[in-house]
């Protein structure tokens, strides 16, 4: 078998079609990048037949909660598959070759996130899509959060993921688990007058899933992990600018361990979309 590098493609951010709708249509893709071989001849990459693994934002094994498979792909190296009523949530999603393909295998595989949102009349940050990430081996991160503000008596709620390549070769997926101490807050775009609520600040506690690239399987696990989020949507600006986003996130012992952006300089986004509802 050859090697293929695999990357997703398909949706990052999507709200269902109202308040009382749970599910969405949902499109997949990913595209296939033959390793070359010194030969000129890298093979058919119509051979291939692709994988999506779709992982729940509370699933932490390696089981995954919905699996689509046999997704053909073109000359391109392009797999495109629609799935239908795919119920609200951030999904880690890998890519894979089919393991029973006798032509390729995906090496690294392909990983992504995608944010399915039910819109709600409700203070609500929410977005998912991709920014540059120095520190990441394919120089990206993947995104996708959902945090509602806190009610009278109740806490901050949402969920939150984030996926990039490690430099040890590592793919590393943080999730967020606790906001007992975090918050959702909104501030107003500097120098605009009269004040628009463009950005957002994200802060709670999570895990770290390390996962080997080759195999998909988690070799480690880390907990009691923070991070604190800062987003801008720039959909609410006339003329309209540009979403962005910033992560920073800290180990057990308050040492920041991964940082895309600031809260000053959030990275503008490659892909995807934000949307802040402060009212």
């Amino acid at each position: 078998k050859e090697n293929t590098a695999t990357v997703y493609t398909g949706d990052a951010a999507l709200m269902t079609a109202g308040p009382g709708v749970s599910t969405a249509t949902v499109r997949l893709g990913a595209h296939l990048s033959a390793e070359a071989d010194g030969a000129g001849n890298e093979g058919e990459m119509t051979k291939a037949r692709v994988t999506f693994e779709l992982f729940k934002s509370n699933n932490l094994t390696g089981a995954p909660d919905q699996i689509i498979s046999g997704v053909a792909v073109d000359s391109n190296g392009d797999a495109l598959a629609t799935v239908n009523a795919l119920a609200a949530d951030i999904y880690n999603v890998n890519v894979r070759v089919d393991a029973a393909n006798q032509y390729w295998t995906a090496n690294p595989i392909g990983i992504g996130v995608l944010n399915i949102v039910v819109p709600a009349n409700e203070q609500q940050s929410s977005g998912g899509g991709w920014v540059s990430d120095a520190a990441s081996t394919n120089g990206k991160a993947n995104f996708g959060f959902n945090v509602k503000a806190a009610r009278k008596g109740e806490q901050v709620k949402g969920n939150l993921t984030l996926v990039f390549r490690g430099t040890d070769g590592f793919n590393y997926i943080v999730k967020s688990n606790a906001w007992q101490d975090g918050y959702l807050q909104f501030f107003a775009e500097p120098g605009v007058s009269p004040a628009v609520y463009t950005r957002s600040g994200i802060k709670g506690r999570g895990n770290v899933q390390k996962v080997d690239p080759a195999t998909g399987q988690t070799v480690a696990s880390l907990g009691n992990y923070s991070f604190e989020v800062f987003t801008m949507d720039g959909d609410l600006l006339t003329p309209r600018q540009s979403d962005a986003f910033s992560i920073t996130v800290w180990d057990s012992n308050d040492q920041v361990w991964h940082q895309v952006g600031s809260r000053t300089s959030p990275v503008t986004l490659g892909g995807g979309n934000i949307t802040n509802k402060s009212q």
